[in-house]
């Protein structure tokens, strides 16, 4: 007879790093191309109305703090580009990745994540803030389907972990 099913917070917990390192090895191109097809169409509006300018001709890296991976952004030609870390930062944005699931899913206010240091700012802070507050205002309505259900189902389990945490349960 089988036993008990292990917890999200426990299969989770087990699946992260291989997850995460996956994405590691995944080639600069291919992650340019994903990041464009789905990032530009999401902050169409965002970009279009401004909010974004101050990242024009500035690096914006969000770093994951498991694994320490960057990705830098920019914004140009009212685009934004994923772009090779060449230059140091402008600014940096650095959270577990649970953190930026449950951002990007609308479950938990980035000012609780950084209240909370799952979440943090270096560099120019009008431009982190400025980051923060579009990251957490995007309307993930627009992504493909396929894309939006991976991301409910991601921000699911990030919340459940987070959850979990809150009760001692974490042990990565």
């Amino acid at each position: 007879m089988l036993g008990p099913l292990p917890s999200t917070v426990t299969l989770a917990s087990k699946i992260k790093p291989v997850a995460l390192q996956g994405i590691a090895l995944v080639p600069f191109p291919l992650q340019k191309f994903v990041a464009d097809k789905l990032l530009n169409p999401l902050l169409d509006d965002t970009i279009s109305d401004g909010d974004l300018d101050l990242l024009e001709n500035r690096v914006l890296a969000l770093s994951v703090f498991e694994t320490g991976q960057s990705w830098h952004f920019s914004l140009i030609n009212h685009r934004l580009e994923l772009v090779r870390p060449g230059r140091a930062a402008d600014v940096r944005i650095s959270g577990t990745i649970e953190a930026f699931l449950l951002i990007s899913n609308h479950l938990e206010d980035p000012d609780t994540l950084f209240f909370q240091r799952e979440l943090n700012i270096e560099g120019d802070t009008e431009l982190g803030l400025t980051i923060k507050n579009c990251l957490h205002n995007v309307d993930t309505g627009r992504l493909p389907k396929p894309v939006k259900q991976l991301l409910h189902l991601a921000g699911g389990i990030a919340s459940a972990i987070y959850k979990g945490a809150a009760n001692g349960e974490r042990d990565f």
